[in-house]
C-alpha cells in the first residue's frame, strides 16, 4: 500500500494542491470479523436514533441525514459485489465497504455521503480497481470537470477506504 500511495503523492502535485488533510494513516492489521462486529454495533445505534431505516445486511441501505429526518439518502451495495467487475477482490468486498461507511455515518455529519459517492464513482471507472483500469481513474481527476476540493476529496476517500482495509 505505501508504494501506491508515494505514486498517488505524484499524481497530487499535477493538481495544484497543496496540502490534504489525511488522518495518520493506520497501522493496525484488519480484521473483518473485529470490523463486523463494530459496524453492526454502531448499525444498531444509528438505527435506534432513526438514523438508519433499513437493516445491515440489506444491499440498500436508507440513511437520514444529522439534522434533517426527512432528508434521506440510499446506499447501494449491489455495485460491491466482488463478481461484477473483479473477480479478484475479496468475497467480503462489499461487507468492507459496509464497515467502512458506518464507520463514517456515525462519526460525520455529511461526509460520509461525499465519501460513499465518490468511492463509488472510482470503483465503477477503475472496474472493480483492476490495475490496468487506474489510469481511467487518474485521467477523469486530471481532465474531469471537477474543482480541486472534489478531486482532494476523491483521494482522501480513496486512501482511507484502503487503509481501513488493508487492501
Amino acid at each position: 500500500m505505501q508504494e501506491n500511495v508515494k505514486t498517488m503523492n505524484l499524481y497530487i502535485d499535477d493538481f495544484n494542491i497543496e496540502e490534504i488533510d489525511i488522518d495518520v494513516f493506520s497501522n493496525e492489521q484488519f480484521d473483518l470479523e473485529l470490523s463486523v462486529n463494530e459496524a453492526r454495533e454502531q448499525f444498531n445505534i444509528l438505527k435506534n436514533k432513526g438514523r438508519m431505516l433499513s437493516d445491515f445486511d440489506n444491499d440498500i441501505w436508507t440513511v437520514t441525514k444529522l439534522d434533517y429526518q426527512t432528508h434521506r439518502r440510499n446506499l447501494d451495495f449491489t455495485l460491491f459485489n466482488s463478481s461484477v467487475f473483479n473477480s479478484t477482490l475479496a468475497v467480503e468486498f462489499k461487507l468492507i465497504v459496509k464497515c467502512w461507511i458506518v464507520g463514517h455515518i456515525s462519526v460525520h455529519k455529511t461526509v460520509w455521503s461525499t465519501y460513499f459517492t465518490y468511492f463509488s464513482n472510482a470503483y465503477r471507472l477503475t472496474k472493480g480497481f483492476q490495475e490496468t483500469e487506474v489510469k481511467t481513474l487518474l485521467d477523469f481527476l486530471e481532465y474531469g470537470d471537477l474543482t480541486n476540493k472534489s478531486k482532494v476529496d476523491y483521494i482522501i476517500a480513496l486512501c482511507n477506504f484502503f487503509d481501513f482495509s488493508d487492501m
